[in-house]
């Protein structure tokens, strides 16, 4: 079980990962650049966003026959990116406006300079907040997937434990605790993630925690 743990949150941490460099590179450029680019970017994540996920891994397993977890998680991050970089893109446009950006152009400073040393700080909270909430997405669908048996069920993961418990029928024969544990598992994961994820949020904005007080 710990080593199924271990395989399932390393899964997670990658789709998360990939995730956040497309997100970070997509919002930054669409909210620093606007205009038409501005355009593309959004249309191009509105596009991801309508995107029927399940029904296109089904199709990618398919096709493939053989879909490793890297691949998985790959392909996941691909489609997990559009709404995080929407929020970076809402957030580089509050910041271009501000003073220190304009001194910064008018004044013939590095945008990469600009965007490293000044928008990165701003920018890494939501990154952060994000990141767990990616986590618990990408997890969702690991699990959900293994329990169909659509990904590599010699690799232990919460999904593939839950998977082999119910294909040998452990309620039938007696091993209750062959289901009780990786279901149990699965839920205090998610909890203490969503609780994580809630604890960055309120830290990102105090005005709300204070509002909610």
């Amino acid at each position: 079980m710990t080593f199924a743990l271990k395989n399932s949150l390393v899964f997670g941490i990658e789709v998360a990962l990939l995730s956040r460099i497309i997100a970070m590179i997509v919002g930054v450029i669409a909210g620093y650049k606007g205009g038409i680019t501005d355009q593309v970017l959004i249309f191009l994540c509105d596009s991801f966003i309508v995107l029927p996920i399940f029904p296109i891994l089904i199709f990618l397993k398919l096709l493939t026959r053989e879909m490793n977890f890297t691949t998985l998680a790959m392909v996941l991050a691909l489609f997990g990116w559009p709404w995080d970089a929407r929020l970076i893109r809402t957030r580089v446009l509050s910041l271009r406006e501000q003073k220190f950006t304009i001194t910064a152009v008018f004044s013939g400073g590095n945008t990469l300079d600009l965007i490293f040393r000044e928008y990165l700080l701003h920018i890494l909270p939501i990154v952060f907040a994000t990141t767990i909430n990616n986590m618990l997405w990408s997890l969702g669908f690991e699990i959900t997937l293994s329990v169909l048996g659509l990904t590599p069920l010699d690799i232990p993961t919460m999904g593939t434990v839950t998977y082999w418990a119910i294909q040998q029928q452990a309620m039938v024969m007696g091993i209750w605790w062959w289901v009780f544990f990786p279901v149990a598992f699965i839920i205090l994961l998610f909890t203490s993630l969503y609780l994580l994820f809630v604890s960055i949020t309120d830290f990102i904005n105090p005005r709300g925690r204070t509002l909610a007080g």
